[in-house]
Formats: structure tokens, C-alpha cells, sequence
């Protein structure tokens, strides 16, 4: 008889009706991120190379790990996010990438030191530079001859790139560029690279986000992110829909600022959706809105807001 009185009483509840006893109905839900474009073999390439620096110690070609860079380059038309990416080089040593996203068409440049980069490129200062975890790549690069193969978090080799006395990827090899100078390799096509005075682009086509979730307290949802850069980013919106294809519409009455805008920092973020409504299923985009007023959407999450039933024990005696 108990069995069949609690039956009844979680019945009642959910439909709205109060039998007795006290009954709650309580919100939550369950984020599951969305999936972003996957970059495939040959989608983001190894665009530039400066392996052996102006400042390499007598012009030997032996590594100069804080002045290395990288540069990547987005092939497709749309978004790709670096989440769990490698780079390796000769030494067999793995480093792993920041996690950060590549507009369509973009770069990113990935520097060994970011303050090292900006000595010798001052006309980058303050753009979009990423720096390696582990400040350098593998155990440095050498001018006279290296590999670079980049994976994805699932160990696929997107892209790789080997040059002078290295044939492990390229044979032949494309010629390291004079040591001890400014010159880098440069991409044409697979394995074929020219030398010449280094050409980072500066223009900022990275956006990092390295969080975007969402949690739900008090009967309303609070999204929240963080950024690594916001070089050419002035602000963010909030988009919602109830499909993950849309249509979406935009949430936040006004521009949310971004906190650190112009910067290579970044800052966290939080917003708190009131007007959620409890049974529904929401797809939230983050939308960022760049210095010349376009826009880019960055990430998607899911969230299912659902009711529960918690009951009172003494109102089952």
C-alpha cells in the first residue's frame, strides 16, 4: 500500500497537483556540448616556420627554442576548434597546442614565447599569439633540419611538414632557410616551401575560448565562459533556440562587453537566463562580435531543463 501511495503522490506531482505532504518541483539539467566542425587531414596546415632565429647563438642552426613560431592556417570556411591538438617534432617529444579556436580562412600564430615573438616582431604586439604550454616545441627546433606533425585529439596526422637533412615527411626536403636570419619557411603546397623574410600574419583570425557550459540554480540557467584572447573582439551575444539548427534568437537586451578587448588576455563571463521555461530543451551559441562588426558564432551547449519530483518522508508515513 506505501509502494502504491508513493506511485501516486509522484504522479500527482509532476502533472501539478499537491495530494498531501509537501512536494517540490526542482529544475535541472544536462549540458551536452555540441559538435563543432572536424578538421580532417589537410584542413589546418603548417603555414610558416621560424625554426632557427636571428638570435641563434652563431648562426649554428642549433635550437633556439624561445624565438620558434608557428603559423596555422584554416583551409575551410568556418570554425575549427584546436581542443586536444599535438605537435611533434625530431625528438619524438609530443607538446601540446593551447585550445583555441581558428576562424574560417584564419590564422593562428603559435609562438615557443610571447615575449620573445614581440622583440622580433613589434608590428605583431598585442595580436593573436598563442603560446605553447610547455615553452617550446618538443625540445626545440633545429634550422638545419626538423620535422613538425601535427595531430588531432585523436592521434590523426593533419598536417606535417619536414625540411633540410629530415626527409621523415618531405623527400626531398625543402631547403632550411640561412641560419641565423629573419627568413622562415613558407607554405605553398604540401611539402613545398619557399624561404623568405618572415611574414607572420598579424590580423586577429583566432578566437580562444577555453570554456563554455552552463548550469542551472534557484529555477533559472547561468551560462558561463572564459576567453584566452580577445584581440578583436568588442563583445559577446546569447543565442537560444530550441533546435540545434535554429532558428536562434538573441537573449541579452544589450552588447555583453568583452572584458579584456583589444588584449591578449582574456576574462570570465557569466549570464543568467531568466526567462528559460522548465520542460524545455535549449541550444545556447555564443556569438562574438568583432571590431568591425561582424560576427562569429564560437560554441554551442545543450541544455535540458527538466523537472524533477522531490518528496517530503513524512508525508509517506
Amino acid at each position: 500500500m506505501r509502494t502504491y501511495i508513493r506511485k501516486l503522490i509522484q504522479f500527482v506531482a509532476v502533472v501539478g497537483l499537491v495530494l498531501g505532504g509537501s512536494v517540490r518541483l526542482s529544475p535541472t539539467a544536462e549540458m551536452q556540448p555540441m559538435a563543432l566542425v572536424q578538421a580532417g587531414p589537410g584542413d589546418v596546415v603548417i603555414n610558416e616556420v621560424e625554426a632557427d632565429s636571428i638570435n641563434s647563438i652563431g648562426g649554428t642552426g642549433l635550437p633556439d627554442a624561445p624565438d620558434e613560431w608557428i603559423e596555422l592556417r584554416n583551409l575551410l570556411g568556418v570554425s575549427v576548434q584546436i581542443n586536444g591538438w599535438t605537435i611533434e617534432d625530431n625528438s619524438g617529444k609530443v607538446t601540446a597546442l593551447p585550445k583555441f579556436f581558428i576562424a574560417g580562412n584564419g590564422t593562428a600564430i603559435i609562438a615557443a614565447n610571447i615575449t620573445q615573438f614581440n622583440t622580433l616582431y613589434g608590428g605583431c604586439a598585442g595580436q593573436v599569439l598563442l603560446q605553447l604550454p610547455s615553452g617550446k616545441f618538443g625540445n626545440g627546433l633545429r634550422g638545419q633540419g626538423d620535422h613538425l606533425i601535427l595531430r588531432d585529439s585523436g592521434g590523426t596526422v593533419i598536417d606535417a611538414v619536414s625540411w633540410g637533412d629530415d626527409t621523415t615527411v618531405c623527400n626531398p626536403a625543402p631547403t632550411p632557410p640561412p641560419a641565423n636570419t629573419a627568413d622562415t619557411l613558407q607554405r605553398v603546397s604540401f611539402c613545398n616551401f619557399v624561404s623568405g623574410a618572415a611574414t607572420p600574419e598579424c590580423s586577429p583570425t583566432a578566437v580562444t575560448v577555453s570554456s563554455f557550459t552552463a548550469e542551472v540554480a534557484r529555477g533559472q540557467i547561468t551560462i558561463q565562459w572564459q576567453t584566452v584572447t580577445e584581440v578583436d573582439i568588442v563583445g559577446f551575444h546569447l543565442l537560444r533556440g530550441t533546435r540545434a539548427e535554429g532558428p536562434f534568437v538573441r537573449i541579452n537586451a544589450e552588447l555583453i562587453p568583452a572584458q579584456a578587448s583589444g588584449s591578449p588576455t582574456g576574462a570570465r563571463y557569466h549570464f543568467t537566463d531568466r526567462s528559460a521555461r522548465v520542460g524545455k530543451t535549449y541550444f545556447y551559441v555564443l556569438e562574438a562580435v568583432k571590431l568591425d562588426g561582424s560576427t562569429e558564432r564560437l560554441s554551442m551547449v545543450q541544455v535540458q531543463y527538466q523537472a524533477t519530483v522531490g518528496l517530503d518522508e513524512n508525508s509517506l508515513k
